[in-house]
């Protein structure tokens, strides 16, 4: 059972609405039939100043199962279907409670 402040393997569509990839994401909100998530990504350097603003840096990554260090997106919330996604959810890790709690004050900050 996948909860909140799990990394789950997932296919998100992309922003444009055309498309999508398999990628991380962060769980937070669960309940039957859906995820909302945060995407989570490797990409820093390359994305603008305004982007990264809503980037939150983890810094247990590897302790949630990531390979690379990574950042949640924070800038929109995706949601993920668990049963109607043609492709498998699959449970990457979770992120530590350090990293859960420093995320719950980045998001009061830039709220």
């Amino acid at each position: 059972m996948k909860k909140i402040g799990d990394v789950i393997s997932a296919f998100v569509t992309f922003e444009e609405g055309s498309g999508g990839k398999r990628r991380p994401a962060l769980v937070i909100v669960a309940d039957t039939f859906h995820f909302m998530t945060y995407k989570i990504t490797s990409q820093y350097f390359t994305k603008s100043a305004h982007i990264r603003s809503n980037f939150f840096e983890l810094t247990d990554w590897q302790e949630a199962g990531l390979n690379n260090k990574s950042y949640v997106d924070t800038g929109r919330i995706i949601k993920v279907e668990r049963y109607l996604n043609s492709s498998p959810i699959y449970r990457i890790g979770t992120i530590s409670k350090k990293d859960l709690h420093q995320l719950l004050l980045f998001l009061k900050k830039t709220a």
